[in-house]
Order: C-alpha cells, then structure tokens, then sequence
C-alpha cells in the first residue's frame, strides 16, 4: 500500500465549476518516476509562459463597496433576532436608525400606554406581544417613521449615514486589499484562489494600515456619532424632523478640524489594531487553516478509501494509460471551505472583539466630554477674535484635550469603583453578550466578502497539496506552505583539491587572480520517512587516471583548464569512514557529467540508481557517455533515470521535479554550464518548526565562484566585512572588521562605490580559448534565478566548489551524524556569505597561494608527461 507521502492532493478549481473543488492525487511509480496530470497553471506550479494580471484597482473597489454594502444589511438583519442595533463590518460608524428607532420608541410606549387602560384576555395580551415584537424589527421600525413623517426620512434620516457606512467600509476593503497585493505577490493576482496564503505578518501589516486610513477617513463620522447623542432631530411641534445632511454639515462647520479629530487616538487605536487583529485571522483560519485539515484529513485514508472515494480520470491526450498511471480524483465534502469560512468569521470577530471591547467602555466615557470641550473651543474662537493678546496662546485646546483623556481614565476608574469592580473587570464587562451579538452578522458579511472578491477573479487556477506536507516554495520567502517532509542535508567533503585557470571560469580576469582554488562538494541526502538515501554529486574519483581517455585528456591534456589536482579518498571512503555503507545509498544523482562531479559510480551496487538531467543518457559520442566502452561499468546493469521537467512544476523560476513526490527535495533545470546540467533544492526545516521552512540550494556547477552572483542590489556589499569571513587573506590579518572600502575600490565591474557594492564582482566568461560553459547565455540566466533564491533569509546557496563553506559548516568526514539543516538558527549563511572575498586580488596582490602544486597520485606529487603519451 502506498503511503500518502506518495499521493498528490490537488485543488482543482477550473474544471467543475466555483462550487465544486476536486482534488487529483497522482502516484509515485514502482520504478520511481512520479505521474502527473499535464495541468496548466497550477499554483505554485506554473508554466514559464504564464502571468496572471494584477488585479484591476476597480475590481477591488466593487469588491469593497459590494460587500460593505452587504455588511452593513446583514448587521441590520440581526436585530431580527436581538431587537438592537448591529454595528456595521468593524462596527457601524453611524446607526442609520437611530431617528427611526427614537420615532418608533416614542410611538410603542404611547401604545402600551393605551393598552395598559384597557383590560384584555390573555390572547390579546400574546397577541399584543407578538406584534410590539414585529414592530421591532427594522422593517417595522421604519415602517414606524415612515407613517409618522413620510417618506422623507428615509432619503434625510437613513440614507446619508447608511452611504457613511458603506463608503467607510469601502476604503478600509479597498486599502486592505490593494495593501495586502504589494506586500504579498500572489494576493494581487486575479486568482479566486490566493496560493501559497498570504503570511500573518503580512495580514497584520496590512489590516493595520487600512485599519489606520479608515480611522482617518471616518473621524468626521466618529464626531457626528458623538455629537449625535447630545442633539434631538426629533421635530418641534408642528415642523418637519432635521435632515441629517443638515446637521452634520452644521455640527461639523460648529465644531471644526480639531473637534473632528478630538478623541482621534482612541480611534485609530481602535480602528488600526481591530483591523489587524481581524484580518489576521480571518485569513489564518479560512486559508492555512482548511489547507492543514484537507491535507491532514484526506492524506490519512487507507488505500481501499482512497479507492473507494476517488474516480479514475483518463488522460487528457485521449490516449489509453494504464490503470495505475492514471489520476485519481477525490472532491472534499462541498460543506468543508464555507465551514472553515464561518470559521474564519467567528474566530476573527472574537479576536476582534478582544481589542475593541475594553476600549469602546473607554471612547464612550470620553464622548461624554467632547461637548464640554466643544464649548471651550468656541468660547477660546470668541476670546481670540475679541482680544488679539490671546492669539499666541494656541496650545490651550491641546492642553484641554490632553487633560480630557486624563479625565477619561480617572472618570473611569471612579465608575468601575461605584460599581464595585476593579477597573479591568469594569473594561470587560458585557463582553460574552456583546460578542455574540457581533458574531453571527460579522460572520456572514465575511463570507460575502470572499465570496464577492472570488467573483471578480479568474477562474482558471488549481492549487496543489502534497501528502504530509503541501507541493510548494514561497519565493517570497516569508510564508512556506505547513510541510513535515525534510531531507537531512549532510555537507561531504570529497577530499579533492584543484587550481583552475581564471580566464575559463570568470571574466574580466584580474591581476593576483589569475588561478582559482577550488574544493568539490558533495552532499548526502537523508529521507528518514521513507528511509532513503541519495547522494547529489559525488567530486572526481581517487583513480582519476582511470577516467575514460576522452575524459583522461580533458583533465590532464594540453587543453585543460586545470593544473593541479590531488584526490585523497574515493567517495566510497569517505562514505565508509562516517560509518555509512555506500551499498545504502539509493540515488546517485550528477548535477552534470563531468569529471569533478561524477566521481567512480561502479563503488555503488547495481541497485542504486544513476539520475542525471534531462537528455544525457540519450546523446551520443560523450567522453564518458552511455555509448563510451570504458564507461561501461557505471550504467551496465543499473536503473538510470533522467529528471523531468515536463510536468509544469515550477519552484521560483526554475523547472523542477519534485524528487521524492512529497515536497522534500527538488531536481531543478539549470542548464548553460551543460545542457543536462542540475541544481537542486532540499527542504531543511519543516514550516511548523520556529523558524519556519528553509532550503539549501545545491547549486552544483551553476557556476563557478560566489563572485558571479554576489554582490547584488538586494545584498549589497557591507560596510564593514567580519574579520573571520576573510581569514585566509594576508592582506587583512587584524582581527577587526573590514571596511567594505578596502575591496570596492578593486572591483573589476563597477566604476564608482555604491555600484561596486550592488553589482557581482565578476561575469561569466564569453569566449575565452577554453570556455567551459557550452550555452553562456542560458548559464546567465540560470545564474540570475539562482541569485533570486540567494538574496532571501530562508534560502542559503551552496555552489560545489565553494571551500569557504568547509570552514563553517559541518563536514561529515569530522562530524558524520551531524546535518547543516539548522543552517539559519546557527547564523550560518551570514558567516559565509562573503568569504569568497578570500580569493579576490587588490592592488593586485594575490589573497594566499593555490591548495595544490601540480597533480598527485597514490599521496606523491606526479610526473604525468609519459603517461600522457599513452593516451595518444
């Protein structure tokens, strides 16, 4: 029975429709390959061609306008139940029934006046009941104001704060939105399905800051509502009751700027934090919180449910497949994604409910005094026009407005005493009431909300989940989708030591720099769920004069770009002395074929599998190749598997195959240097470990020298450079930091300091009489999406032959059972990052001597000119 690490799980929003989702699982062969269905555009997966369009900005204004709108009418539909006013999508700004209810209270206690003169049996009373009950509700409260005044006092009464409302919770959805798309890429994207979710940070940021321009844009509002229980728009006898277009334009003309914004602080406070906290959640619970139950609760069934509930999905080329390369297909209960939206809803609002509570107790204490203040503003207005003497004394309303928050908390503090309460018992009380009665209707506007922003999306997007874990990688690098699957990643040190010529390698080529050092990195990759092992890379192999001769002369001829070697230990060796037995290991896998990265495979038995990039299995004529005689025993007898990058999987902008099929390790295409040539991406941490999901890139031979791709306009050069990272250097022996000055003036690409901080210290090489990049245009670019995974904190790059790295990290020939996986906690990027400025010249001066003179063998330095006679 296969494990659900070997299932994939696929939202699929595209081919049944937006109430339907069904999710694909595909399985990972017995001979190791994984099937898939050729979808397009797959989130995170997504063909190289494909861009999905920002949103329109007036999208989300009617996302915003409709759904405060609905807000607002739900909120009303509410008091059904609870015969009071709901506040509005973060709390109504303004009741819009408030003179309706006032007319409609007047006339239900004349009427129960009435009845309580005459006797009645108890029918009538129940009856009599059930009618004040009804005349209650909203439509019976404004049916009460529309007999007693007309229909005017909707279009004067409750329409301008009902257009407040809606126009309030307008911005603060537009803002969110629009803030929420620039802080996280695929937010913005026109997709009904936003994949990976947005971080909580970045919900938080955002709701704050749309909670902050709301407070700001509604405080003319906030003053009208404060005002507005001081002040009767209730007619005098025999007139028509005030507009309330008149007198907020009166009240607001009375009391000025700084009484629109008296009181502010409490608001923003409360609008920004609510806002935030909101959101936040909301988006936790309604996103990352139904991904983990669908993966959790779907990746757990047995084999015989899998098949009991899935249906066989032929292949979408029309041509017959068989049984066990064929998708299944499995469609969550349709109830799941509303729950998890309700969810959403009632869990935000609670939150909400935390932070606005105690605060509103506050703001309405303080309300109180903003008439007070109004009249000593107008009365400071009058003094000042009377006696100019006055006019310097500007500080006085601000002084009085400070004393009146004093006021507030003192008057506060004074009511939770006479109420016989302590004063944080005295802020939260009526809070479970109050709270239930926002729930319900805050609850439903957000659904409407999401609803409404999915309509105005595309509708061609799925979203793939992995078994155990979910099939992604942020590039953002804030957010990694909740994954377990890790691969432990064991730095090997393969004992090799070369001197190459510069010229072949970078360019432009530098005094004191003319020859670089270079080490062979190769790593163990351990998956302890599945209890596989593989090896990527395996450094060049101890024997290296028994390469194939095509190989032999590359190495050791007049052509060759290298002119010193020594080789120690075989990998087999290595392997052997940290107590691993190279028969365990499962994959070899070549980031490319040559010399210095495919070491000896015949040490490994015939059952462990050779995988190497796309097409070189199948190419002819290779020194080394599947058709080279001497190099026979590497491929007779053993499965051998090329990468495919066919299936539309992306990670960041590479190509990639998901190794193991469960999200642990990526293949990724990174062609230029060879065109089979591989990187790959192994997963460190899992996202629910503190700091969340980080990744090693294993960069192979992507390129040659950090300097290529380091520094950059996101990582510029730093002012000052640790001593330890440039240790080796002769130049530099104080233990100090480093003025970035002593090298920037030195830069070989740049002209002036701040360019020789942004830019990388060399290029690729175009030309040159040994260029050992077949395609340098295609090698630039995968150089230029390397550096993208580079500049991000959860992502450290490991280049194989990068020796800086085996001063730092641990190596498994010293320290065999320990991993680099806890590269981040330990600070391990940041300590290597720049020692490849170890290797740089200034004034030309050469940094420290090669690792090796000439080629050695059998542990003595070599004497190969015969030998190389025997190669002709």
């Amino acid at each position: 029975m296969p494990s659900f690490a070997d299932l994939n799980l696929i939202q699929d929003n595209s081919p049944v429709g937006d109430d339907e989702k069904q999710y694909t699982m595909t399985r990972r062969l017995d001979d190791g390959t994984t099937t898939y269905d050729p979808f397009t555009g797959v989130l995170p997966v997504l063909p190289p061609d494909a861009q999905l369009p920002d949103k329109n900005p007036r999208s989300n204004a009617a996302t915003a306008a409709s759904a405060a709108g609905v807000r607002a009418l739900s909120a009303q539909a509410i008091a059904f139940y609870f015969r009071a006013p709901v506040k509005a999508f973060f709390r109504t700004r303004v009741d819009y029934l408030a003179y309706a209810r006032s007319v409609h209270q007047a006339q239900i206690e004349l009427l129960a006046q009435a009845a309580a003169k005459e006797p009645s049996t108890k029918l009538k009373a129940t009856l009599n009941q059930a009618w004040f009950y009804l005349r209650g509700t909203t439509p019976g409260v404004l049916t009460s104001a529309v007999k007693q005044h007309g229909w005017s006092v909707l279009p004067n009464q409750v329409l301008p704060p009902l257009i407040a409302n809606v126009g309030v919770g307008a911005v603060l959805y537009t803002s969110y939105l629009t803030i929420l798309g620039s802080l996280h890429e695929e937010s913005g994207r026109a997709t009904k399905t936003v994949y990976p979710p947005p971080h909580p940070t970045q919900t938080f940021t955002a709701g704050f800051l749309a909670g902050s321009l709301q407070s700001f844009i509604a405080a003319p509002l906030d003053a009208i509502q404060a005002r507005y229980d001081h002040r009767d728009l209730m007619p005098t006898e025999g007139g028509k009751p005030r507009s309330m277009w008149a007198f907020s334009a009166e009240k607001l003309r009375e009391i000025g700027v700084r009484g629109i914004f008296a009181g502010w602080g409490l608001s923003l406070m409360k609008d920004s934090f609510g806002a935030a906290v909101f959101f936040s959640v909301f988006e936790y619970v309604k996103a990352q919180g139904y991904y983990r139950f669908v993966s959790w609760y779907y990746g757990g069934l047995e084999e015989h449910i899998v098949d009991f509930m899935a249906q066989k999905r032929p292949a979408k080329n029309g041509k017959p497949e068989d049984d066990n390369k064929q998708s299944l297909i499995i469609r969550p209960h349709y109830a799941i994604e509303p729950i998890f939206l309700l969810l959403g809803g009632l869990s935000a609002s609670f939150a909400q409910q935390v932070v606005l509570h105690p605060l509103t107790h506050v703001q309405v204490e303080h309300w109180d005094r903003l008439e007070e203040l109004d009249a000593k503003a107008a009365k400071l207005r009058e003094t000042k026009g009377a006696d100019p003497a006055h006019r310097k004394d500007g500080w006085r309303m601000a002084r009085a407005y400070y004393r009146a928050y004093k006021e507030t908390w003192s008057e506060c503090c004074a009511e939770a005493a006479k109420e016989g309460l302590g004063v944080r018992k005295w802020l939260w009380r009526g809070f479970w009431w109050n709270t239930i009665r926002q729930v319900p209707s805050t609850s439903a506007g957000l659904i409407i909300f999401e609803l409404v922003r999915r309509k105005y999306g595309l509708g061609s997007e799925e979203v793939r989940i992995m078994g155990d874990g979910w099939h992604d990688f942020t590039l953002a690098g804030w957010f990694a989708a909740p994954s377990d699957n890790v691969v432990r990643v064991k730095l090997v040190d393969t004992t090799t030591a070369m001197v190459g010529v510069a010229e072949s390698f970078v360019q432009p080529v530098v005094k004191g720099h003319e020859v670089i050092n270079f080490c062979s990195l190769a790593f163990l990759l351990e998956h302890e769920k599945l209890g596989k092992k593989a090896m990527f890379d395996l450094g060049v192999r101890k024997d290296y004069w028994n390469l194939p001769k095509g190989a032999q002369q590359g190495v050791l001829g007049p052509d060759s770009v290298i002119f010193g070697m020594s080789v120690p230990k075989g990998i087999d060796e290595v392997l052997a002395d940290g107590g691993v037995d190279p028969k365990s290991i499962d994959y070899c896998i070549w980031s490319h074929a040559h010399f210095d990265h495919r070491g000896d495979v015949s040490v490994f038995p015939k059952s462990t599998t050779l995988v190497t990039g796309p097409g070189y299995f199948s190419s002819k004529g290779r020194p080394g190749g599947r058709d080279d005689p001497q190099a026979a025993a590497e491929f007779e007898g053993r499965p051998l598997e090329e990468a495919n990058f066919d299936k539309g999987l992306m990670v960041g902008k590479f190509k990639a195959q998901d190794f193991f099929g469960d999200g642990s390790f990526y293949l990724l295409d990174a062609p230029g240097h060879q065109p089979e040539h591989i990187c790959g991406l192994a997963r460190t941490t899992p996202s629910s470990s503190p700091e969340g999901a980080t990744f090693v890139f294993l960069g192979g031979d992507i390129c040659h020298f950090a300097g290529v791709f380091r520094p950059s306009e996101e990582t510029p050069l730093p002012n000052g450079i640790p001593a330890s990272a440039i240790a080796l250097r002769r130049d530099w022996a104080s233990k100090a930091v480093c003025p970035c000055s002593h090298f920037t003036p030195h830069h070989p690409n740049a002209s002036d300091e701040k360019s020789a901080s942004t830019t990388p210290w060399y290029e690729l090489p175009r030309g040159g009489k040994h260029p050992v990049y077949t395609d340098i245009d295609l090698a630039t670019e995968s150089v230029a999406k390397m550096r993208e995974l580079d500049i991000k904190d959860n992502v450290m790059v490991c280049i194989a032959h990068d020796a800086s790295l085996l001063d730092v990290l641990p190596v498994f020939n010293k320290q065999p059972e320990r991993d680099i996986n806890d590269w981040k906690t330990n600070g391990w990027k940041a300590t290597t990052y720049w020692s490849w400025l170890n290797e740089v010249s200034v004034d030309g001066n050469t940094p420290h001597g090669p690792v090796v003179e000439g080629f050695w063998r059998d542990g003595k330095k070599w004497d190969y000119a015969g030998y190389l006679e025997t190669l002709k």
